[in-house]
């Protein structure tokens, strides 16, 4: 049986919204680092949300760009959050693998508060603009 495109959406959807939580979490006890990740991944499984809400069977990748410019194909508002979301790429690697920096900083000195604070605003507006879409 396969499972309803719906349904599928709103569980990716459900633990993109989870894990917002979990970054604020992070942030909250000084893990910057960690915090942006986990809002590379809300927006990562927010967008994969979207996309099988719309009946997609497959959705590979990690790229807020790319999996931003797949919903755009299916609607065009997207466009809209493409340059909102696209920063959230640069927290892939470098928010969690040493060899991430050229000049040989640790991801968890590399990233403040000031960091967490913005990856977290975008996470939130990802998941408000998705969340409209999915009704």
């Amino acid at each position: 049986m396969k499972p309803d495109p719906a349904a599928e959406g709103r569980r990716w959807f459900a633990q993109a919204e989870r894990d917002l939580a979990s970054a604020i979490d992070l942030s909250d006890h000084c893990h910057y680092n960690v915090a942006c990740f986990q809002c590379q991944q809300v927006i990562d499984k927010a967008l994969k949300a979207f996309l099988y809400y719309r009946g997609a069977r497959e959705v590979r990748g990690h790229s807020a760009a790319e999996l931003c410019q797949d919903a755009a194909s299916l609607d065009p508002s997207f466009a809209e959050l493409r340059p909102i979301v696209v920063p959230a790429d640069k927290y892939y690697i470098s928010t969690r693998y040493p060899d991430g920096f050229a000049y040989g900083s640790l991801p968890y000195e590399a990233y403040d508060a000031e960091d967490a604070a913005k990856a977290i605003r975008m996470a939130r507006q990802a998941l408000e603009f998705i969340r409209v879409r999915l009704r």
